[in-house]
């Protein structure tokens, strides 16, 4: 899957998440503080992007942010 496929399906997910939740202000906070620290800290980007790491494990470290 291509780099713009991937994010075209996120991109999608989160509009409709925004949609359902009515709260775009807390929105652009949260995906604000994920930009900050992915480049910050380079392991966790690598972490995030990687097909190798599970897509659970992925999810897990952004909740846990």
């Amino acid at each position: 899957m291509s780099l713009r496929t991937s994010a075209t399906r996120y991109a999608k997910a989160l509009l409709e998440v925004g949609i359902k939740e009515s709260d775009p202000v807390a929105i652009e906070r949260d995906l604000t503080s994920i930009v900050k620290a992915m480049t910050t800290h380079a392991a966790l980007q690598r972490a995030l992007t990687s097909p190798r790491i599970p897509l659970t494990t992925r999810v897990n470290v952004v909740r846990a942010l």
